[in-house]
């Protein structure tokens, strides 16, 4: 004999499933885009490269060295500082708005440093462009400047290029330039010349400047297929104007990175410019006689 179940039946039971789930307590799953490892792991930050390393103390001005008055006040923080790369941009030498002195030579003498000036243009009596200064001596230079589009013009940029020795096995380049800053073709044509010169460099290289440009342009990502940034974007000092710093102009850079970790990088609070100088502690791994 069969036995048949009553649709009222089988109503009352779907309402006594449907009263029971509802009444169980309910489950946020959180935020989905949070991952477990994200959310419980730490980052651990750069490590410490294994073997022998040397630390070198990068520092990036802004010379204005057209004003005699301010380079007494310079060689100041220099010393103040001490360090072991100095790039100075916007730099005369032998002018006379400078009194025909070769100011990064004379800053270089009173730091106890080693200078090569890269000269931009003629000017006055003697010329204008960067710098970059040394403690370690310079075993070559290359001077090279970086010209604007010819159609549209502007402002020659100059770039220097110094090889030092830390040992006998290790050597170092350390260059910089200051970009165009009004037009873009101008800057991508100029830091394409440079970076043509340092992809043939087979020694680790220390990028310095103000390429005049943000995180995320077309000079940057240019930058980026080469060097590494020791900081960029949000969260990294600010240096201009120097009074309450709003905007970033001058950068670290290096390659190749498994060669080099930033120890700290920051500003220094004093400047004979609108522009706080950038300074960074880059700890290079040094290659081993086998």
């Amino acid at each position: 004999m069969k036995k048949y179940i009553s649709i009222p039946s089988i109503i009352l039971f779907i309402l006594i499933c449907i009263t029971q789930v509802s009444c169980r307590k309910s489950y946020d799953p959180g935020d989905w885009n949070l991952l477990p490892r994200q959310a419980e792991v730490p980052d651990p930050g750069p490590q410490e490269p294994e073997g022998p390393t040397v630390s070198l103390k990068v520092m990036s001005y802004n010379a204005r060295l057209g004003n005699v008055a301010d380079l007494a006040k310079l060689i100041e923080y220099v010393k103040a500082y001490d360090p072991d790369f100095l790039f100075l941009r916007q730099v005369d030498s032998a002018t006379n708005r400078a009194n025909k002195i070769d100011r990064p030579l004379a800053v270089a003498q009173a730091t106890n440093m080693h200078s090569f000036f890269s000269k931009a243009f003629d000017y006055q009596t003697g010329g204008y462009g960067n710098a970059i200064l040394s403690k370690y001596p310079i075993e070559s230079g290359l001077s090279t400047q970086l010209l604007p589009d010819a159609e549209l013009g502007g402002e020659v940029r100059s770039m220097p290029l110094i090889r030092v020795k830390i040992d006998e096995l290790n050597s170092v380049v350390v260059t910089g330039t200051e970009l165009d800053p009004g037009q873009l073709t101008n800057r991508i044509l100029q830091i394409g010349t440079l970076l043509n010169i340092t992809s043939r460099e087979t020694d680790p290289v220390i990028l310095i400047g103000n390429f005049n440009d943000k995180a995320g342009s077309q000079t940057f990502t240019m930058i980026e297929g080469q060097f590494t940034f020791g900081c960029v974007g949000p969260g990294c000092p600010n240096n201009s104007p120097a009074a309450a710093p709003v905007n970033t102009f001058d950068f670290i850079t290096y390659k190749p990175s498994d060669r080099f970790i930033v120890q700290n990088y920051g500003t220094f609070p004093q400047t004979t410019s609108n522009f706080l100088p950038i300074t960074a502690t880059l700890k290079l791994k040094l290659i081993e006689a086998e």
